[in-house]
């Protein structure tokens, strides 16, 4: 536990941090999005998380919306457009434990879900072009919940299908997501997985766990060929 909001512990949960390369995992920043908690803790209990890599979990960022089935936390705040202004007891106390640690870490994985969302898809913030795991990702949402097809979404271009490239410049953002936040100061690389709402719970939840093995399996990071 790093903090106590509202009479909820908020977890942090480490591994293996001797490890050269560690990884950060989050889920459960907005209330209504219970796969990527549940999905954590099935990979916890199947031993998923790689031992190639160090890991940093936060596995449930917004427990009183989690409770109340909310996007938002007890107090109205959306926590992902929240890490710059920083008005909510989650996100300062997040990022006090982040700074206060130092850590740094080779990519950030975020565990999301979309309502209106027509299969899963993947924001990519990489803009040094390092090696990483995008493909296995992509791929991973095809066979579990199947790509979202769609142009734009959530009105934004898509590079491929299921896969959107954002500005990572922080100045060209108003509000901060979590992920602009990690990149500005504890990573070079930031995923967002997303998958269907509407599709049942037990399907999104084993696609946020294959996505979590294939995140901390190093044969997946691979050179994107697309960016060459």
């Amino acid at each position: 536990m790093f903090a106590e909001v509202s009479g909820f512990s908020l977890p942090v949960l480490t591994r293996n941090l001797n490890a050269e390369k560690s990884l950060y995992v989050s889920s459960g920043v907005h209330g209504d999005e219970p796969a990527g908690p549940l999905a954590i803790a099935q990979a916890l209990e199947s031993g998923a998380f790689s031992d190639e890599f160090g890991w940093v979990i936060f596995p449930v960022l917004n427990p009183t919306g989690l409770v109340r089935g909310t996007r938002e936390t007890a107090d109205g705040v959306d926590l992902n457009r929240d890490y710059k202004a920083f008005q909510a007891a989650e996100s300062v106390a997040h990022c006090r434990c982040l700074a206060g640690s130092g850590w740094k870490f080779q990519a950030a994985l975020g565990l999301h879900e979309d309502w209106e969302a027509q299969g899963g898809y993947l924001y990519e913030h990489n803009p040094r072009a390092y090696a990483n795991p995008c493909q296995g990702l992509l791929f991973s949402i095809e066979r579990t919940v199947g790509l979202d097809a769609s142009g734009e979404i959530d009105g934004w271009p898509t590079t491929s299908p299921g896969l959107i490239h954002p500005p990572s410049n922080p100045e060209l953002r108003d509000l901060w997501p979590e992920q602009i936040y990690l990149l500005q100061h504890h990573t070079t690389m930031s995923y967002t997985l997303e998958t269907p709402s509407e599709f049942p719970l037990e399907k999104r939840v084993n696609a946020h766990a294959e996505a979590l093995r294939i995140f901390g399996d190093p044969l997946q990071w691979i050179e994107d060929r697309r960016r060459t």
